[in-house]
């Protein structure tokens, strides 16, 4: 198994050894730390092996950690940052599981995770920068404190309601009508879930999903009737469970969030007068 990791801190080769022989639960002869320009001092025999690369700006180290056969409790990636970030006293980046280009997972000596955005450097001339952090993280003073949308947004949330009504190998008008239903749906999931992955939603996206709403609605219109009943009963369903989970407010909520009048609602349908009970773009 091999991990990818950056190291925010101070390097010291003989210090990651006797970390990495903590993390892995085995004796520092079985770990190999060596300069990937130094391959041919390596320890081919070691069980874990590490080649580093010294960097510059925020990231010191760059951390190619391969675990052989040998190893038989193999920790995941936020498991080794998390362990090497306790011992070692620094913060540790490891990739995040959406492939988004800069984004990044940090891994805290307090324990923590969070999201983080970093800029690899293009040329010689370039450092790594750590620009925007999803908590306040001391070791790295000049990071934003900042959200990461494109999170939400990849979340796969199960949709058993539209899933019973459409199938996903529909076709025609269908298929494109339960690609917005089953956008939907996640909303209210998102909702009882506590919004998850973050626990915050933003309100562009919560905006933007009343108007897939919308879409259902008048598209259904172009449909056959068997079709359409069948849409329009799914419908009726999924909004039972958002009007269950939300409030009255003439859509005062989203407009101020959103910088609308509350003009702008009037003669809109009932689902853009509710909001949730706990606002989730507010969310700290």
């Amino acid at each position: 198994m091999m991990y990818n990791l950056l190291l925010a801190g101070i390097f010291n080769p003989v210090g990651l050894r006797e970390a990495l022989a903590k993390v892995f639960d085995l004796p520092v002869v079985r770990i190999d730390v060596v300069d990937e320009e130094e391959l041919e001092y390596r320890n081919w025999d070691a069980w874990v092996s590490v080649e580093y690369s010294v960097q510059s700006g925020d990231v010191s180290c760059s951390l190619a950690v391969y675990a052989t056969e040998d190893v038989k409790e193999k920790p995941s990636e936020e498991g080794i940052s998390l362990g090497l970030s306790g011992f070692l006293d620094a913060v540790i980046l490891f990739p995040a599981e959406e492939k988004y280009p800069s984004l990044w997972r940090v891994a805290t000596p307090r324990g923590e995770v969070a999201y983080a955005r970093l800029r690899e450097p293009e040329d010689d001339a370039e450092v790594f920068r750590i620009t925007d952090v999803e908590i306040p993280v001391p070791e790295l003073p000049g990071a934003s404190i900042s959200r990461f949308p494109e999170v939400i947004k990849v979340l796969q949330l199960p949709t058993p309601i539209v899933d019973s009504y459409i199938p996903g190998e529909a076709e025609g008008g269908l298929w494109e009508i339960r690609g917005l239903a089953v956008n939907w749906e996640r909303l209210t999931v998102r909702m009882a879930t506590g919004w998850p992955p973050v626990a915050w939603y933003p309100a562009s996206m919560y905006e933007e999903d009343l108007r897939f709403r919308d879409k259902v609605q008048k598209l259904a219109q172009d449909i056959s009737d068997d079709d359409r009943g069948l849409v329009l009963e799914m419908l009726d369903e999924v909004d039972g469970v958002y009007r269950g989970m939300t409030v009255e407010d003439g859509g005062l909520a989203l407009a101020e969030a959103c910088g609308l009048s509350l003009g702008d609602f009037v003669g809109r349908p009932w689902y853009w007068l509710r909001r949730p009970y706990e606002l989730p773009w507010r969310a700290e």
